[in-house]
């Protein structure tokens, strides 16, 4: 018994190595100006409940509003604080990259936590990931704290966003 959990472990490790292993390729985003943007929700908890049926039984408002607020202003925050790093986020105009955005989990305060890749479209290929945390309010207004919070973290977004940028035009083109 003990050497098969040894054995699941030594798998484990293994397996968790070779998703660190997935390497970071700036190049990719040289000469880029746009990215492109996508949301995937099927994760996000709100106070360990799926967001739907957190949102269906206490806020007052549809789902699919939630979630468009949501977007609308950690998007409209990146791309203000965006101007000065010749970066936006839009999908009205096509980019070879594009921003995918996981939010994960919130929490009654309304800290709330978000894992964000850019990948290359034409190759799949992964430029960067990470994960942006804001913390909540001192109230428990979910709903209030957490639109707040999303203004700071469009914010970290578009810091961490000209970081990169930055990077980027520090690598040789590939």
């Amino acid at each position: 018994m003990k050497k098969y959990l040894f054995c699941l472990l030594i798998l484990a490790v293994l397996q968790l190595q070779g998703y660190a292993k997935e390497t970071e390729d700036y190049s990719l985003m040289k000469d880029i100006t746009t990215l492109n943007y996508s949301f995937n929700f099927s994760a996000f908890k709100i106070k360990k409940i799926a967001a739907k049926d957190y949102v269906d039984m206490t806020l007052n408002i549809p789902y699919e509003k939630f979630m468009e607020s949501f977007q609308n202003i950690l998007l409209a925050s990146a791309n203000e604080n965006l101007l000065s790093s010749e970066l936006k986020i839009t999908n009205d105009e096509n980019s070879d990259v594009e921003i995918k955005f996981l939010p994960t989990s919130a929490d009654q305060d309304g800290e709330h936590t978000v894992m964000c890749k850019l990948v290359h479209k034409p190759s799949g290929k992964l430029i960067t990931s990470f994960t942006l945390n804001t913390n909540g309010g001192d109230d428990e207004k979910f709903q209030e704290e957490l639109m707040s919070g999303l203004n700071k973290t469009g914010k970290k977004l578009a810091k961490q966003l000209s970081k990169i940028k930055l990077a980027t035009e520090k690598t040789p083109k590939k």
